[in-house]
């Protein structure tokens, strides 16, 4: 055959047609896709478990941590509960004390004030001898204008006998700009005006009076007078309420 000046020549192959052999290269190409595929996925999901099960111990691991720190809060709270109960406890404690060691601190002053007033009538130690006014006192006023009031007779001798007589007691004031003068039978309707005595040491004459409405008590003024032939009269006055005069 005769060739044509400058064209380009192109070599021919001749391939055998063989379908069966492109169906399995292409299935063997699906296969290899899908093994891949698989093998991405199961691997996938293998780290996804472990990455999983990392998280859920990790969160287990949390609670608990959690849980006891909570109990380790509970436990605090009860210590600090106790320890104040206690701390409660204590101060109520020692103001029981403190009250206790002032009530015997006060029975033990009492008792001395009443040694010593013991002592002075039974054993005197002074040159002032035979009867004497003691002491007068009275309490605050209640609600119905009433107080509570106590004199105290005593003898100063060497040899006590009994000693008797009668002692008169009146309460003087203002009621307004008025003075006035009450006799203790026109304030306490159950003694007598005046008061008999009779004693070895000492006696105290109490009662009970009921100030007059609008009366303010300033003083009061006790007579004593002892009987029989060498007797004695002793006068003493007392600003109100307590003090001696």
């Amino acid at each position: 055959m005769a060739s044509v000046k400058g064209s380009k020549r192109y070599e021919m192959v001749v391939v055998p047609n063989r379908p069966i052999f492109r169906v399995m290269a292409m299935t063997l190409s699906i296969c290899g896709v899908c093994l891949f595929g698989m093998f991405t996925y199961y691997e996938g999901k293998e780290r996804g478990m472990a990455i999983s099960d990392e998280w859920l111990v990790e969160q287990y691991q949390l609670q608990e941590e959690l849980r006891a720190a909570g109990e380790q809060i509970k436990l605090m709270q009860k210590e600090v509960a106790t320890l104040r109960v206690g701390s409660a406890i204590d101060e109520k404690a020692n103001a029981e004390i403190r009250d206790t060691v002032e009530l015997q601190q006060e029975s033990i002053a009492e008792l001395k004030e009443e040694i010593s007033f013991y002592k002075g009538v039974m054993a005197p130690n002074t040159d002032k001898k035979g009867l004497r006014v003691e002491n007068f006192d009275v309490s605050i006023p209640d609600s119905n204008n009433k107080v509570e009031y106590s004199l105290l007779l005593t003898q100063v001798v060497e040899n006590h006998k009994f000693v008797q007589g009668r002692v008169e007691v009146s309460v003087s004031g203002m009621i307004g700009r008025t003075e006035e003068i009450f006799a203790l039978n026109e304030l306490d309707g159950d003694k007598a005006h005046p008061v008999s005595f009779r004693f070895r040491y000492f006696q105290n004459i109490n009662g009970e009076m009921v100030i007059p409405k609008g009366f303010e008590p300033q003083k009061v003024q006790i007579v004593a007078q002892t009987s029989g032939r060498k007797s004695q009269r002793l006068e003493r006055s007392f600003t109100w309420p307590l003090n001696g005069g």
